[in-house]
């Protein structure tokens, strides 16, 4: 953890806060209920939790940031409202065709996932579906 210290000189206040800073560059995504949680893949710490799964897609990669990293999706349907972006150096993988991203018919685009201009990024092990339950 980092500690964060914030020091106001006008007002002389002082505080502090801690901060979880991520280690593990491995991220494990799952379905509990009705949220997708994105969670440390060894030290299951809990980075995040939303009932929209391309928001938690999209939290995954940018947790990763530009060094990239591996995100794994257990088991499940996930409904893409819209598209994620991936950035380079990151394994994007699934439970083969028990892992499934199914494009809503909310995602105007009608795309899964962007990849532009990528290093080094793969995308294994899982489904895609359009809304008619047809791959794509």
């Amino acid at each position: 953890n980092i500690r964060v210290c914030v020091f106001i000189l006008l007002f002389g206040l002082f505080g502090c806060q801690q901060q979880s800073e991520m280690k593990d560059k491995s991220l494990l995504l799952g379905q509990q209920g009705n949220e997708v949680i994105i969670k440390a893949k060894f030290s299951q710490e809990v980075y995040f939790k939303s009932p929209n799964a391309a928001e938690a897609l999209q939290k995954a990669v940018d947790l990763l940031g530009s060094e990239g990293g591996q995100i794994e999706l257990m088991p499940g349907e996930y409904l893409l409202d819209r598209p994620v972006r991936l950035g380079s150096q990151t394994r994007f993988y699934g439970a083969g065709s028990a892992t499934k991203l199914r494009v809503t018919s909310a995602n105007i685009e009608g795309i899964a996932l962007v990849l532009d201009s990528l290093d080094q990024t793969t995308v294994e092990s899982l489904s895609i579906l359009g809304d008619d339950g047809q791959m794509g």
